[in-house]
């Protein structure tokens, strides 16, 4: 029983490190350019229609994006620093579907992947962009354990 307490408190405590370092600073920066696109196909003023033509116009990346970043701003606020707090939230999640992949094995290399995960400067910089990768890298996590 002890020995599965310190294994949660260990995992728990690289995620809540790794969240951390995501939310610090979250809108230290100004949007890129692909974030204005992105913050402006995903305006809840524009028709579903309007936004997903407006999007085949200029991006070349899948609108499941912008469609979830539009519902996002739907229901919290259309503001330049809301967007980004999605692509927090899908990060810090993939970070809790990492230990699914160990739960029936006994590897002491789960540790060193949530750990190296968790403090990895580019899952860490694009979670804290309003950019498609947080969430493609999440979708990823869930295909390969599903």
């Amino acid at each position: 029983m002890l020995d599965f307490l310190n294994k949660n408190a260990i995992y728990i405590l690289i995620i809540l490190i790794g969240f951390t370092l995501r939310f610090y600073n979250i809108n230290f920066d100004s949007y890129w350019y692909d974030e204005i696109i992105g913050f402006w196909v995903a305006d809840p003023e524009h028709s579903f229609s309007k936004s997903f033509e407006i999007h085949n116009r200029i991006e070349i990346n899948t609108y499941t994006y912008h469609f979830i970043l539009k519902i996002f701003y739907h229901f919290f606020s259309h503001d330049v620093s809301a967007g980004r707090y999605l692509s927090l939230f899908f990060s810090s999640i993939s970070l809790l579907v990492i230990p699914f992949f160990f739960e029936n094995k006994k590897i002491k290399e789960s540790y060193l992947l949530i750990f190296l995960l968790s403090l990895n400067i580019y899952l860490i910089s694009y979670a804290q962009e309003a950019r498609v990768y947080s969430i493609l890298f999440f979708f990823s996590l869930c295909s390969l354990l599903f």
